[in-house]
């Protein structure tokens, strides 16, 4: 094992419930090989967490290569079904949507397409408390029970994989389109407990540094409820979903990497939410592999006090 990859573990068995450890086995990769990456995810699926990573990653290396900001290939999301005109010729290195399957045709690239899905109940009870906490509203159970109940937030997954409209009912065929189109177009699919996995493999594959960033877009404990009484009733209403997230979790596609060789990156991007109420933002900074790693040496003490980690870290840079 190499002593960066010892660090990482050591950081990830102290503070891996808010920290993501995510190394990029780079191999034989000597400069950034980037092909254009479209993620469809639902909501409260990890999307934002696999959105931050592989940008901030794909800033980093261009930063250390010396690339001029308006020379780098653009990193955005897109949330209408509709592509604004002026995006449809310009080159795109990794895009994030909620919107439905289809839209990655509209632009001029041949995108890899990757997806992540979530189980309907955990799902559904964060996509209500994060809205809550996004629009500062106090979370009611009065009023999650009529987010529930609404047809519009029920099998949204499927939804998205087959490009139906809000006003379209999900019927039992869909799932079976579904699944379809997860095997014959996408790249790879994971649930949410892949998530690590997804973003490590990407980083990689594209030859991109190493990321170690605390989890984003969480919902803050004050906007939080139970929602155990509705668990039975969400699963009914969503039985499309959770059987496409059953045959996710089965059947998960993460493709190979080539190279019997690992060797880590030589660059760590170090980033933590500075914004979490209103949105989410990543802020923070690129640094050799070698510097972060001597200072977790030097300061064991960041392996006990998460606090004391974002301080060295700030004091490094």
């Amino acid at each position: 094992m190499s002593e960066s990859q010892t660090i990482f573990k050591k950081i990830f068995a102290s503070h891996g419930k808010e920290l993501m450890c995510l190394q990029s086995d780079i191999d034989s990769k000597n400069t950034v090989q980037i092909r254009p990456l479209f993620l469809y995810h639902t909501r409260r699926t990890s999307g934002v967490a696999f959105f931050f990573a592989l940008r901030s990653a794909m800033d980093c290396m261009f930063k250390v290569a010396g690339q001029k900001k308006e020379t780098m290939p653009l990193m955005h999301r897109v949330e209408s079904d509709i592509l604004p005109p002026d995006y449809v010729l310009q080159d795109f290195s990794l895009i994030g949507s909620h919107a439905n399957f289809g839209l990655h045709k509209q632009f001029s690239q041949n995108f890899i397409l990757t997806t992540i899905v979530r189980e309907p109940y955990t799902r559904l009870g964060s996509t209500y408390m994060s809205a809550c906490m996004r629009s500062q509203i106090k979370p009611e159970i009065s009023q999650f029970k009529k987010f529930i109940s609404n047809p519009e937030n029920q099998n949204c997954t499927v939804r998205q994989l087959c490009g139906l409209s809000i006003d379209q009912e999900v019927e039992a065929r869909h799932l079976d389109e579904a699944v379809n189109t997860l095997i014959e177009h996408f790249d790879s699919y994971v649930t949410n407990a892949q998530t690590n996995d997804l973003i490590t493999y990407y980083l990689s594959y594209f030859g991109l540094c190493n990321v170690v960033m605390n989890r984003p877009n969480r919902t803050r404990n004050d906007y939080k409820i139970d929602t155990s009484p509705f668990k039975d009733f969400i699963l009914e209403q969503n039985e499309l979903d959770l059987k496409l997230f059953e045959f996710v979790a089965e059947n998960s596609k993460i493709p190979l990497l080539d190279g019997s060789q690992v060797r880590y990156s030589p660059q760590t991007f170090i980033g933590y939410e500075d914004e979490k109420l209103v949105e989410s933002g990543m802020i923070g900074i690129c640094m050799p592999t070698d510097n972060f790693c001597t200072i977790v040496e030097d300061h064991p003490e960041v392996l006990e006090n998460l606090k004391l980690f974002w301080d060295f870290v700030d004091l490094s840079s």
